[in-house]
């Protein structure tokens, strides 16, 4: 089955000519639910210890006894400090890559492929999921998200329930997802920056790469820069295509990508342009 990653030119660049997908922790996601489960676990002996040293009530000159009453007489927050704790907890120990099953979902090439100026430039890079070394990879951590109307509940302190992980709310059912979820500290995965942000990133097989979708804002240019450089970074039989509007319906029309054609077509708008000057 396929795999579509919706990615601007920068971040498809990156993905191509590093070999590596980018991890994201669950802070950096645009839905604040997202991986962020409701609570619905009764506190342990254990956890209320353990939440008292953590929290420092200690040096606040409050006894073990007075906040253990008061975290019993206030679920609530106890319930917020618990949320943020396994929270916290998320985004120190997994990230995500998300993908999606269609390459044609238009709200999705407006949040992920657009620019800084609002340019939709980027493109799609499509996955070969049933790949041995992309199956044997990352099999165990791909699953499909499951859009629910209720917010997911976590109901079981360490318990191996990683349904959480892949349910999100109904109103995000038009990406129709799918999530890889991968413990940062693992081998594969090297940490590196983006600008002034950590950043993490899982290496990929690269024959699992099928095709790439060039976007209908994408510059010739940056165009040219992707073809040219497949064979250098280690790709082959990559099938490129451009994705244009539809003349009639809100949908996409494909053919394949012609570099002779889009360089000529390219020196003739330079001429022109010339010429008019």
């Amino acid at each position: 089955m396929a795999l579509f990653r919706y990615l601007t030119f920068e971040g498809g660049l990156a993905t191509l000519k590093n070999g590596t997908l980018k991890l994201t922790p669950p802070r950096e996601f645009n839905d604040p639910f997202d991986m962020h489960p409701s609570w619905r676990v009764e506190p342990s002996e254990e956890m209320l210890q353990q939440f008292y040293v953590n929290e420092g009530y200690a040096e606040q000159g409050i006894s073990y006894e007075e906040f253990k009453i008061a975290a019993l007489n206030d679920p609530n927050a106890y319930r917020q400090a618990a949320q943020t704790e396994v929270y916290a907890g998320m985004n120190k120990d997994f990230g995500a890559v998300c993908f999606s099953r269609r390459k044609d979902s238009i709200p999705m090439w407006g949040y992920y492929c657009s620019d800084q100026t609002g340019t939709q430039n980027g493109m799609v890079v499509e996955f070969d999921e049933t790949h041995d070394g992309f199956r044997q990879a990352f099999g165990p951590w791909l699953h499909d998200v499951r859009y629910v109307f209720t917010r997911q509940a976590f109901t079981n302190m360490g318990g191996h329930d990683f349904s959480i992980f892949y349910t999100k709310c109904l109103q995000w059912s038009h990406e129709a997802e799918a999530r890889l979820i991968h413990p940062l500290k693992w081998d594969g995965v090297t940490e590196g920056h983006i600008g002034d942000r950590r950043g993490w990133f899982l290496e990929y097989p690269k024959a699992s790469v099928k095709t790439i979708y060039f976007g209908i804002q994408m510059k010739s240019e940056d165009k040219r820069v992707i073809a040219g450089g497949l064979q250098q970074w280690g790709f082959s039989d990559v099938r490129l295509m451009e994705l244009h509007p539809h003349p009639d319906h809100f949908s996409f029309e494909q053919k394949a990508y012609q570099p002779s054609q889009d360089l000529g077509a390219s020196q003739s708008t330079n001429k022109n342009t010339m010429t008019e000057a």
